[in-house]
């Protein structure tokens, strides 16, 4: 690096020119990495842990005049395309967020395209709402800290990079209400009753540590609480039912 690119940031000197020249020397269908995905960086074997964030560290650093050795650790790459099922109440939206959406914030991304929907169906007396009303915003069925600060946040930043599913409050009601308790299965499989699967229109079974021998106990309750015509969502990311499991589930999902 001559005095010109020394005086450049980290990301402009040193971490997007490896990337251009690593992707450029990788077989077809090889690994391919991106700045992005930057999570580790070390500066003559010392590691940058005045930064909490290496990409932080790729954007904003200058390399030292008398380094000789820059080590970058890369992880998992950022989806290109984030796929979202957004409800609040009884109004669900299916949202797909490309790059030029992701590079939005989660209020212009994700809250001003659902409330587009959402406020139509509602009574037209009804005031409007806006994204700024929401209390609170639910990433696959987790409260995140503060929906102020969401609002204001990429959709990768707020959400995690395989959020699925992200549900809206706007009063402390609603919270309440969603939070009585609903057919799960997490350590009583089997002990929800034929009624309440008939009755559920989704079940959110998430990073619940279910298994194979889960996923045919799953069926067996299925089939026995047949026809389930109320059902529309079944979330089961997280698990680990395996090839079994989901060969015992499928027919009962049929």
């Amino acid at each position: 690096l001559d005095a010109k690119w020394q005086a450049r940031p980290f990301q402009q000197a040193v971490a997007l020119p490896f990337v251009k020249k690593f992707n450029s020397q990788q077989r077809e269908g090889g690994r391919q990495l991106s700045v992005e995905a930057l999570c580790g960086v070390q500066i003559d074997g010392a590691g940058l842990s005045r930064v909490a964030d290496a990409r932080l560290a790729a954007a904003g650093l200058v390399v030292p005049p008398a380094a000789s050795r820059v080590e970058l650790t890369f992880g998992e790459s950022p989806p290109t395309e984030l796929r979202l099922r957004v409800a609040c109440g009884d109004v669900s939206v299916k949202l797909t967020l490309d790059k030029r959406w992701l590079g939005k914030t989660v209020a212009e991304a994700v809250v001003k395209p659902f409330l587009s929907v959402y406020n139509r169906r509602q009574p037209t007396a009804t005031p409007p709402r806006t994204p700024e009303q929401a209390v609170e915003i639910h990433a696959d069925g987790a409260k995140l800290p503060s929906a102020k600060e969401a609002l204001r946040m990429g959709p990768l930043e707020a959400l995690g990079w395989h959020c699925t599913r992200v549900d809206l409050f706007f009063s402390y009601e609603a919270v309440r209400a969603a939070a009585k308790p609903r057919p799960m299965l997490g350590q009583s499989v089997g002990h929800i009753s034929t009624a309440d699967y008939r009755e559920a229109t989704e079940l959110l079974w998430t990073h619940r540590k279910l298994n194979k021998a889960d996923g045919a106990a799953i069926a067996r309750s299925f089939t026995a609480a047949s026809p389930l015509r109320k059902l529309k969502y079944l979330y089961l990311y997280g698990n680990s039912l395996g090839d079994e499991g989901l060969a015992a589930l499928a027919p009962a999902l049929r």
